[in-house]
């Protein structure tokens, strides 16, 4: 049965074994040559024994509605290039700056060390993916490359304006999650 998004994330954290996981939609893709580069600094950082928890990565929208493409670049002003790095180098986002899954191979242990566990037949749930795990990260790598291809401008998508206001509740059933989560993980700073 289709449990949605969610559900296909929690089955691939259950049998996967590789060193990181990444999520790759599939309406998305990702650049060969950005892939071939993100996987040199993984065997680079690797053969140092400095697996970061975390890499970061530039996104591109590629909007169909207007035929144009965007990169979300913005972490080159925000993080350092090509190095190991801890959250105290990570520069002040503004509103409009945020880490958004498609930016984001996380180590998989790291995943699993937070207990990740999405729900099912739910829309929005990236925003989990992206927060419960950063607690747990210690050490990052921003790789300045153009990796993931974000497919948008469907009328049909679920995060096409008029489709994400039929589907509020959704959303805010997992703002709600990431706050309890919040209080309960981090009772000391309520």
């Amino acid at each position: 049965e289709n449990g949605g998004h969610g559900s296909g994330i929690n089955a691939g954290l259950k049998i996967c074994e590789g060193l990181y996981f990444k999520c790759v939609d599939s309406d998305d893709w990702i650049d060969f040559d950005a892939y071939k580069k993100l996987i040199e600094a993984i065997k680079d950082n690797y053969n140092k024994n400095t697996n970061p928890d975390l890499y970061l990565t530039n996104y591109n929208y590629e909007r169909i509605d207007i035929n144009k493409s965007f990169c979300e670049d913005y972490l080159r002003k925000l993080v350092p290039h090509d190095c190991i790095f801890g959250w105290d180098k990570v520069k002040k986002m503004k509103l409009h700056q945020f880490l958004m899954m498609h930016s984001l191979i996380y180590k998989t242990s790291i995943i699993k060390q937070s207990n990740l566990n999405l729900p099912e037949k739910t829309f929005y749930v990236d925003n989990i993916y992206v927060y419960k795990p950063f607690p747990y990260v210690r050490v990052m790598y921003y790789l300045d490359v153009d990796f993931y291809m974000y497919y948008t401008g469907r009328e049909d998508q679920s995060v096409n304006e008029s489709v994400m206001i039929s589907r509020i509740d959704q959303q805010l059933s997992v703002n709600k999650r990431m706050i309890d989560s919040f209080i309960s993980e981090n009772p000391q700073n309520i």
